[in-house]
């Protein structure tokens, strides 16, 4: 009995006591995660995300949200947490809203960190942190009304986008 409790307080003491700002693969988080926990220190501390949001027409900012997929996927085949995904689901779709703003958006994306904020949601999960369980299952279901709500703007916002698109490059025809 003696042994479990040394070798529970050994497993206990390797265990990170806070979350930072940078992206560190936790202990005891097998290594088919550390490609998770690379790819969001690549997006978000080499500044690939914001790059990506520069290319025009929100295309950047499109292809930055396939590229969360692999995290989404984790979080709903491997941890199955439906909750964990819908705070990914979250953070994922408020980047692409706010990327979708000319310029503004583009500036956001350099400080706004998703990559990291959803890796410290599935690292908190894979680690099993009472704290980050915690606050994502109590967080569902306005996570869930958020995502809505975010849906409905970012189509509002795509339509709106278009229309100015269209307004902008109608000046410029030739009327005959």
């Amino acid at each position: 009995m003696t042994q479990l409790y040394s070798t529970m307080d050994s497993l206990n003491s390797t265990l990170p006591t806070k979350q930072d700002d940078s992206v560190q693969l936790p202990p005891t988080t097998p290594d088919k995660y550390g490609s998770i926990a690379k790819f969001a220190k690549w997006m978000d501390d080499y500044y690939i995300d914001p790059l990506l949001s520069l290319l025009p027409g929100g295309i950047g900012d499109a292809v930055s949200q396939v590229l969360t997929l692999p995290i989404l996927y984790v979080a709903i085949f491997k941890v199955r947490s439906a909750s964990l995904a819908l705070a990914i689901l979250y953070n994922s779709l408020r980047d692409f809203l706010i990327g979708l703003i000319p310029v503004l958006g583009d500036a956001f994306d350099f400080f706004n960190k998703s990559y990291k904020k959803n890796w410290q949601l599935l690292s908190g999960f894979i680690r099993n942190d009472e704290a980050v369980v915690a606050n994502v299952k109590s967080n569902a279901k306005k996570s869930l009304l958020l995502i809505a709500l975010l849906i409905f703007l970012i189509v509002l916002t795509v339509n709106l986008l278009g229309l100015a698109w269209s307004w902008f490059f109608g000046l410029f025809d030739s009327q005959s």
